[in-house]
């Protein structure tokens, strides 16, 4: 840690009593930082909301003025908590593993998209209470199909909405993926841009969702092939706040295995932590946890 341990305890108590206030997620506030030019990874806010870390240097001193208009403080109700910088000198922005943890994806064109649809900002209205997501990979070593089942609560009035959403790391989709079935809501309006790999569906609830009240819903979706050459390796769930229940299931095809396998993730403030772990002879390999994130949460594997 840098600086004096109580310094990173006022902060903290500080800007997490904001955030709780606002009914923002960080991925939210990241969103709305962004738009003001602002830039910063939701690892680093989630550093500095735990009090692992205090914001140092110009460019995260900017960053902290914006947050308190962002949250609706007045001027200084975050940045008096900091004191003076323990820095010396022009010194660079911190590089650090709280970059793994952020979200490139929610960022131009996906951002673009989800914003023309009204779905920018659905983690604030919505939050994942639980993930169960299948994902089969064929014997040409892609993925072909995915399904997922979500528990969603609400945290706003009149939540009507929530987007399917599908990227390829900024890679184009040599084809459209497509939604196969949609249970719990639904289709509304859908963006397919091939290009920058983005799919998005808007899903229209059965009836808006008072705060509190929850919704289950499922989709099934065709992945798209992407060619010669290509191999999955991974896959990847993103949580953006701490979710009660989450399982991923790898299905491999039995004449197709992977050589060697392993479970990870990462949460902010905390070393990746990696398991290895064996397919099972039907080609299955599962991983589940209970009140993990924010953080990414995977399966990975080798040829």
């Amino acid at each position: 840690m840098d600086g004096d341990p109580g310094v990173h305890t006022r902060f903290s108590r500080a800007l997490t009593g904001a955030i709780e206030r606002s009914g923002l997620s960080l991925l939210g506030i990241q969103a709305r930082l962004a738009e003001r030019a602002v830039p910063v990874s939701v690892g680093a806010l989630s550093y500095w909301r735990s009090g692992q870390r205090r914001p140092e240097g110009p460019l995260s001193r900017q960053v902290v003025d914006e947050l308190e208009s962002v949250l609706g403080l007045a001027t200084g109700e975050l940045s008096r908590w900091l004191g003076p910088s323990r820095r010396s000198g022009p010194v660079r922005e911190r590089t650090s593993y709280d970059e793994l943890l952020d979200v490139p994806a929610l960022t131009g064109p996906v951002a673009e998209h989800l914003g023309s649809l009204g779905l920018l900002d659905s983690q604030d209205r919505l939050v994942e209470v639980s993930v169960h997501s299948t994902v089969d990979v064929d014997c040409d070593r892609e993925m072909t199909h995915q399904a997922s089942r979500f528990l969603f609560r609400a945290v706003r009035a009149q939540v009507a909405t929530l987007p399917i959403l599908l990227t390829n790391d900024g890679m184009p989709f040599p084809e459209a993926p497509r939604l196969l079935s949609l249970r719990g809501g639904r289709v509304g309006r859908s963006i397919l841009d091939l290009s920058a790999g983005v799919a998005v569906w808007e899903v229209l609830l059965p009836r808006p969702l008072d705060v509190g009240e929850t919704v289950v819903v499922e989709h099934d979706l065709a992945l798209p092939r992407l060619g010669e050459g290509t191999e999955a390796l991974r896959y990847e769930q993103y949580l953006v706040r701490s979710v009660r229940d989450v399982l991923l299931w790898v299905r491999f095809d039995p004449e197709c295995l992977p050589s060697s396998c392993e479970t990870y993730q990462r949460q902010a403030g905390h070393a990746e932590e990696v398991r290895s772990v064996d397919v099972d002879p039907g080609g299955g390999l599962h991983h589940t946890a209970a009140g993990i994130g924010p953080g990414a949460f995977g399966v990975r594997w080798t040829w």
